[in-house]
């Protein structure tokens, strides 16, 4: 029982917690190479008749905004 007790008061005890002193990041630095799409919908996929056997059926999709690179970027 008095092991039980000592680690609860030891887990519920006031030690101060370390602060993460990292800045936060400059967003106009890192959106500067980057365009927004805003939201909107889009058919996606070919009409019947037309495109790959993967790309049916037609069917409208929903997408949030968000930003995109203005160019390509490979990893390799």
């Amino acid at each position: 029982f008095v092991s039980v007790l000592m680690i609860l008061l030891v887990a519920c005890s006031n030690s101060p917690v370390e602060e993460d002193n990292q800045e936060a990041p400059d967003l106009e630095k890192l959106l500067k190479d980057m365009v927004f799409i805003p939201a909107g919908e889009f058919l996606m996929g070919s009409p019947d008749g037309e495109g790959a056997f993967d790309e049916h059926p037609q069917h409208v999709v929903y997408l949030d905004d968000f930003y995109i690179d203005k160019s390509c970027k490979c990893c390799r």
